[in-house]
């Protein structure tokens, strides 16, 4: 969405009475700001190939055949934890799961946006009504 599509957008639902207010406005940025939440929220663990070759390299890289008992979570959504340490835990033995955890899970967490879940979590940016003008412009 456009700016002027977010403006026309507002204009409508002002029109409209929307939830019986015609005063809707994009927010500031400083409203925007306390939508955000401390921490990135986990929204899933997946070893993607990127992470594999990650857990390869660096100062203490784990071991190839360790690697290659892990591959069958290559790309998989775990959601819970526990699920994915449980699933790895079946894969590599429970010793092994204990000495690579840290690494393993720091890999395999997929953050999610700053935004409090109770807003639209696929969205990745948002207009603001602040107005700023960088350098060289007008």
């Amino acid at each position: 969405m456009t700016y002027q599509e977010a403006e026309a957008y507002i204009a409508q639902i002002n029109a409209d009475n929307f939830g019986g207010y015609n005063d809707w406005r994009l927010p500031t940025v400083e409203e925007l700001l306390s939508l955000l939440e401390q921490e990135r929220p986990v929204l899933f663990f997946r070893l993607t190939a990127e992470a594999f070759d990650k857990l390869k390299s660096g100062d203490e890289p784990l071991p190839e055949d360790v690697l290659e008992r892990m591959k069958p979570l290559q790309d998989q959504k775990i959601f819970a934890e526990a699920d994915f340490i449980k699933a790895a835990q079946q894969l590599i033995k429970n010793e092994e799961m204990a000495l690579y955890q840290t690494r393993i899970l720091k890999q395999a967490k997929v953050y999610g946006l700053y935004i409090n879940p109770m807003f639209d979590s696929t969205q990745s940016w948002v207009w603001s009504s602040d107005i700023f003008q960088r350098k060289g412009e007008g």
